[in-house]
C-alpha cells in the first residue's frame, strides 16, 4: 500500500529516469494514444470485457489494467494524442474523471486546508492561483462569479465560484487541473452554480486580502507554500508550453 501511495503522489510529475509524465493510464479517456518512455512502446486505452485495458500497438496485444495493483497502471508517457490529434488541454484534463484522480493524489506535505490536489480545485483555488502567478508572472488572475450574486460594492469573495489564471498571449486557462484552451471546460465543475458566467480580473493584493479574510496568516502562507510545491513538481503541466 505504501508503494501505491508513493506512486500516486508522483502523478503529474516528470519521470525521474526516462522523462515523460507520470500517468495513471487506467484512468485516461478511452481512445487516448501515448508513448511509454520507461518501456519504449506505444499504447492506446481501450475496454476489454468492460474493464480498462491498454492495447500495445507494437505487439498488437491487450493488457488489462490491474485494479488490485494500481501502481502497475502508473507509467511515464509522452506524445499523447486523442483521436489522432494533440489534445486541447494538458495535465489532469486528460483523465476521464479527473476529479477522482485529483482526490487520490496526496500532497507531499498536507496542510490544514489541503491534503490532496482536489482541495486546490474545490476550496483552495485562490491559494493555487496566487502560487501559479508567482511562478509564472505573466499569468493574470481571474475569477468566476454568478452575475446574480456579484455585488461590486461588496467583497467578491462571497460570490466567488472559482479562481484561475489566464495566459493572455496564448488564450489559455490554468488551474490545478493543468492548461485548457476551452473556458467552458475550465468552468464545467461549477456550471450548476451560475446562470451566465461572469469573469472578472483581480489583482494579487485583492486576492490575497480575500484569503486573509477567511484564514489566519500562517494558514494562508502554508496553503500557498503547498500549492507552490505542487506547481514546481509539475511545472511542465502548468507552464505556457504544452507538456506532451
Amino acid at each position: 500500500m505504501t508503494n501505491a501511495m508513493d506512486e500516486m503522489s508522483r502523478i503529474g510529475c516528470v519521470g525521474p529516469v526516462y522523462g515523460g509524465t507520470v500517468t495513471d493510464v487506467s484512468k485516461l479517456k478511452y481512445g487516448t494514444e501515448f508513448f511509454v518512455t520507461n518501456g519504449i512502446w506505444h499504447g492506446r486505452t481501450v475496454l476489454s470485457d468492460g474493464r480498462p485495458a491498454i492495447y500495445v500497438i507494437e505487439k498488437k496485444s491487450t493488457v488489462v489494467c490491474r485494479e488490485d495493483m494500481p501502481e502497475t497502471n502508473i507509467l511515464c508517457v509522452a506524445e499523447v494524442r486523442y483521436n489522432g490529434q494533440r489534445p486541447a488541454h494538458t495535465g489532469f484534463y486528460l483523465y476521464d474523471d479527473y476529479e477522482s484522480v485529483l482526490e487520490n493524489v496526496p500532497l507531499k506535505t498536507p496542510v490544514k486546508n489541503a491534503r490532496t490536489l482536489q482541495d486546490f480545485l474545490h476550496g483552495q483555488c485562490v491559494a493555487f492561483a496566487l502560487a501559479l502567478q508567482e511562478v509564472f508572472p505573466d499569468y493574470e488572475l481571474e475569477f468566476l462569479s454568478d452575475p446574480e450574486e456579484y455585488r461590486p460594492h461588496k467583497s467578491a469573495v462571497t460570490s466567488l465560484l472559482h479562481m484561475y489564471c489566464v495566459d493572455r498571449a496564448a488564450d489559455h486557462y490554468i488551474d490545478v487541473r493543468g492548461v485548457t484552451e476551452e473556458i467552458t471546460e475550465c468552468f464545467e465543475p461549477f456550471e450548476d452554480f451560475f446562470t451566465e458566467p461572469l469573469c472578472l480580473r483581480v489583482d494579487r493584493n485583492t486576492a490575497m486580502s480575500w484569503l486573509t479574510s477567511v484564514m489566519d496568516a500562517q494558514t494562508v502562507m502554508e496553503t500557498i507554500d503547498a500549492a507552490r510545491t505542487v506547481i514546481h513538481d509539475r511545472k511542465h503541466l502548468y507552464g505556457p508550453k504544452k507538456p506532451y
